[in-house]
């Protein structure tokens, strides 16, 4: 099951190229939403931004109906962020169901590019890909950008003696 926060623009992805983003609210995938709204506003495209649930809609619906109203909210903020970076795209939302990487690769059939963050909300930190990412990058029908966070800066080395084999100091 999924939901449209746009009914009746399908047409629009049809008929031209269409960039698709997963979100979950996590700082790597807005990192990765700001970059394919930019991408999509460049290439003139649809953007699709999938918000996979954890539980199934019909169980939500049953056993927790507040939790829609919060990944709904995901989403919303999500489809709305896209909409204030790139205000000339068309923007479609969707919440599917899980898991994720299943629903983001049924997504990437027909799209032109797949963009996703490095981890998301579950992922261990000392991970360098998280398992959604890394099951897109290798099942994706289309092109996958890995958004990753920016590199942190350096701190120079205050005792070089100190400092590892092949170190060169750099004067600032």
């Amino acid at each position: 099951m999924s939901a449209n926060t746009n009914s009746g623009v399908d047409k629009a992805v049809a008929g031209g190229p269409r960039i698709v983003v997963g979100v979950d609210g996590s700082a790597p995938s807005m990192r990765a939403l700001a970059w394919a709204a930019a991408e999509a506003e460049r290439r003139a495209a649809v953007l699709e931004i999938v918000h996979a649930d954890v539980f199934r809609q019909e169980a939500l619906a049953a056993l927790a109906p507040d939790h829609i109203t919060t990944e709904r909210s995901i989403l919303d903020r999500a489809v709305a962020r896209a909409r204030t970076l790139a205000p000339d795209i068309v923007v479609i939302g969707r919440i599917c169901d899980p898991p994720p990487a299943k629903a983001l690769l049924a997504a990437s059939e027909g799209a032109h590019l797949l963009v996703v963050g490095p981890r998301g909300v579950g992922g261990w930190r000392q991970l360098a890909l998280g398992s959604v990412s890394n099951e897109c990058a290798r099942h994706a029908h289309c092109p996958v950008v890995i958004v990753r966070p920016p590199a942190r800066p350096r701190r120079p080395v205050a005792d070089p003696s100190t400092a590892a084999p092949g170190y060169q100091p750099t004067a600032v």
